[in-house]
Formats: C-alpha cells, structure tokens, sequence
C-alpha cells in the first residue's frame, strides 16, 4: 500500500433515500443537504432499500383494499405515489409478478411500520 502524504481520501458514499422513494448514492453530507436518509457508507441503491411500505400503493400509511386500484394504475403505467412501495415482490418492476404478493399482504393483514 502506498500512502501519499497530503491525500485526503474522498468521504464515502452510499445509498440515500429520497422523496418519492427515489435514491441515490451520495455522502452523508450531500445527502443531508438534500433532505434525505442517509443508509450508511458503502450501502447501495437497491430494490425496495427506500420504500416507506411495501405494499401501501396509496401513500395513506396502511395496506388495505384501498391500495388495489393505485396498484392497478401503477401496471397500466401511471405514476404511483411511491415505485417501491408498488414493487411488492422488490424486483424492480411493478408488473403481474406483484399481484400474489400484493394479495398474500392484504391477506396477512399487514401493516406499515411507525
């Protein structure tokens, strides 16, 4: 290793969580000046890693019956209040791949965290 006095390594990155359940990866620093959560250096932008609840297509904090038609728009191509939180299955894709997860969600009862 060779170590060259003077050099100040660049700070780490990783993922940040955005509004809309957008992220990107930036430091600590850009991501608090973006009104962002910072995920930890080294972490990456992944599927679902910025999802506020899966399965509540609605944005309203719970996952219930509510939540089928903003599903239902999001795989005809409409614009959901959150891609992650449609991305039920976390494979980056809202597509009929989603549909049993969604379902077995509804069916458990599940709800979003605090």
């Amino acid at each position: 290793v060779v170590v060259v006095q003077g050099f100040v390594p660049p700070p780490p990155r990783g993922a940040c969580c955005l509004a809309g359940g957008l992220c990107a990866e930036h430091t600590a620093d850009e991501c608090q000046a973006l009104s962002g959560v910072f995920k930890g250096a080294g972490t990456a932008c992944a599927n679902c890693i910025c999802a506020s609840c899966v399965g509540d297509c609605n944005c309203d904090g719970a996952i219930d019956f509510d939540d089928i038609n903003p599903f239902v728009a999001a795989l005809s191509g409409g614009q959901p209040c959150s891609f992650a939180n449609c991305d039920i299955n976390c494979d980056g894709a809202i597509n009929f791949d989603d549909i049993n997860a969604l379902v077995a969600l509804l069916s458990a009862g599940a709800v979003c965290p605090p």
